[in-house]
């Protein structure tokens, strides 16, 4: 009986470790960001998500530069997210990190992030 009780606990113990480590995973990606591409200043981004909240649009704000035009759509895939434009084309792929997505540009590498804004422009 104490040994089914330890396992119980163990596994109960195991699945909030995990559950911690995967917590943006779960949540809704909707809503302001801050999007910052090395070499440029962060700018805002809003992402919008479809009915089941997997994948939806991204609309640049004012101070984004020209550049990011050519995002428009993101995709979440367990714990990356993936960054394309109009016509489907990858522009980056994104792995989850502590404070919210780290990767690199397809096309040049440079490194990204994304991390949630509090609708300043700034990361969180």
């Amino acid at each position: 009986m104490t040994k089914t009780l330890h396992l119980m606990v163990a596994g109960v113990l195991l699945s909030l470790g995990l559950g911690t480590g995967s917590a943006l995973a779960g949540q809704s990606l909707a809503g302001a960001w801050a999007f910052h591409v090395s070499g440029t200043k962060p700018c805002t981004v809003t992402l919008s998500s479809d009915a089941d909240g997997g994948r939806g649009h991204i609309t640049s704000g004012a101070d984004c530069p020209g550049g990011l035009l050519a995002v428009s759509h993101w995709h979440r895939i367990g714990r990356s997210l993936e960054l394309s434009g109009n016509a489907d084309s990858l522009v980056a792929v994104l792995e989850q990190s502590k404070h919210g997505y780290r990767g690199t540009l397809v096309d040049g590498g440079r490194k990204i992030t994304l991390t949630r804004s509090m609708g300043t422009g700034k990361a969180s």
